[in-house]
């Protein structure tokens, strides 16, 4: 009896040792990201400075009949013309597949002119912004069959996100997108539109002289 009880005790202690060891780790992570919020905040979102960066998003929908897996990574450069409000260009690649009674592949270019607003003081690690753009696509659409010929499509987009940011430092900042994006391939009703949801992580550079 007593041998069967040690080699219990022997089975239990490593799964006791790692459930405190993650436990451990977890507490830890939380409380240095507290530390850090808890620390004063700068951001450069003042007139006259700069912002670079980029994002990457996924959505799935369906169109019609069919099933649209969707991938658009983006560059983007601004200005801010008054504090926290900045404009500029965005560049992106879209990439699209859809599933269903037909099969296509798609890539679009596309540049929209976007502004963004910050929504609290540059004083706080976390804010939040709202950001709206419009411009215009080009690609191609190729559907998997012998019989139909590749198209060149242009399309107007319209694109509105926004969400939290948290700054990693004065120049850096992390943001977490939640948007809306609308596009219609030119010559078409409005009624064949195509619309989806979109969610997406995003990585912003603030250049400029840091305010005193």
């Amino acid at each position: 009896m007593p041998s069967q009880m040690r080699k219990r005790c022997v089975q239990r202690t490593p799964i006791f040792v790692n459930q405190f060891s993650v436990k451990h780790i977890i507490s830890t992570l939380l409380i240095l990201i507290l530390v850090e919020l808890s620390l004063p905040g700068f951001s450069q979102i003042y007139k006259g400075q700069w912002l670079i960066g980029g994002n990457a998003e996924f959505n799935s929908y369906k169109y019609y009949s069919s099933k649209i897996s969707d991938l658009t990574l983006s560059a983007n450069g601004g200005y801010f013309f008054i504090n926290r409000l900045t404009g500029g260009l965005r560049a992106g690649f879209d990439l699209n597949h859809s599933s269903g009674n037909g099969k296509a592949s798609n890539t679009f270019i596309q540049f929209l002119p976007f502004v963004r607003y910050y929504l609290i003081s540059p004083e706080q690690k976390i804010n939040f912004f709202v950001d709206g753009g419009y411009g215009y696509s080009w690609g191609k659409y190729k559907v998997n069959d012998p019989f139909f010929q590749t198209e060149t499509w242009h399309s107007k987009v319209i694109d509105v996100k926004g969400g939290p940011v948290l700054f990693l430092n004065s120049h850096t900042s992390l943001e977490l997108t939640f948007g809306y994006n609308h596009s219609l391939p030119n010559g078409l009703e409005d009624t064949l539109a195509a619309n989806s949801f979109r969610m997406g992580i995003g990585f912003q550079i603030h250049l400029g002289k840091q305010k005193e």
